[in-house]
């Protein structure tokens, strides 16, 4: 599973226990991840997208009128008329569905004015909206915006996102000890916890393996022996520490993983 799925199948978790924050800014350079996300957040299909509807479709085309999108040339800044006409997007009433998206991507060229006012955006953004920012220069952003938004980090190389499958399984089935010295691999193995908890929760009350996202673990899963209300709780404290990681200690995260599992 590469990282789009993950970080996919981790929104589609979101979705599912009314998790999903009003402000995203996803750290690297993937603007068609954002519209994969906004179609599994805007469809009504509970399990995630069904690329089939009309919504689908023009989020896909990127044309659905209550979908956002600033996107400036490599060498234009974002101006505050561009942060005024998302401001009117954004309080006007949504044309098709239940939420509206907005989704400024290369957020780092803000001007100063523009980041300013739209500090004021995500204050007081309407409670149907989404936010979404996109950027690989976090350190030009004004940290107050930064601060008020969920970070999702991309890696830099898909290959940095891979781990060890044997040492995940160990450290929940063998309560193997786990070192964890950098945020993205805390990040990574994190992300694979929540997977897995989602699939064994999944597989306690289904049958049809179809509905797994790692089908190839279900030997594995067989062999977690937690009630499904314990796996639930984990699963939380899992979602808890992810949405917390850029404000939590390194080690700290750890030995509360260590303490849960």
């Amino acid at each position: 599973m590469n990282y789009k799925e993950k970080i996919v199948n981790y929104f589609q978790i979101l979705k599912k226990h009314n998790k999903l924050s009003s402000s995203y800014l996803i750290v690297g350079d993937d603007l068609t991840l954002i519209f994969d996300i906004i179609k599994l957040i805007n469809c009504s299909y509970e399990e995630g997208s069904c690329n089939k509807c009309d919504d689908c479709r023009k989020i896909e085309r990127r044309v659905h009128p209550d979908v956002f999108l600033i996107s400036q040339s490599s060498n234009e800044s974002i101006k505050i008329e561009d942060i005024r006409e998302a401001q009117n997007f954004l309080f006007l009433k949504s044309f098709q569905g239940k939420s509206k998206f907005l989704v400024i991507n290369y957020a780092h060229k803000m001007t100063l004015e523009s980041a300013n006012a739209f500090l004021k955006t995500l204050e007081e953004a309407p409670s149907d909206s989404f936010i979404f920012l996109i950027s690989s220069r976090v350190d030009l952003i004004l940290p107050t915006i930064v601060s008020r938004c969920r970070r999702i980090y991309l890696p830099i190389k898909e290959e940095r996102n891979i781990l060890n499958r044997k040492e995940i399984w160990d450290f929940i089935l063998n309560r193997k000890e786990v070192y964890i010295k950098e945020r993205d691999y805390l990040d990574s193995f994190l992300l694979s916890l929540i997977m897995i908890m989602r699939d064994y929760i999944v597989s306690f009350f289904l049958s049809d393996i179809n509905n797994l996202l790692s089908k190839e673990d279900l030997g594995r899963l067989k062999k977690i022996n937690y009630p499904p209300s314990i796996a639930q709780k984990k699963l939380e404290v899992l979602l808890r520490i992810y949405n917390a990681i850029d404000n939590v200690n390194v080690n700290l995260a750890t030995n509360i993983l260590k303490l849960n599992f």
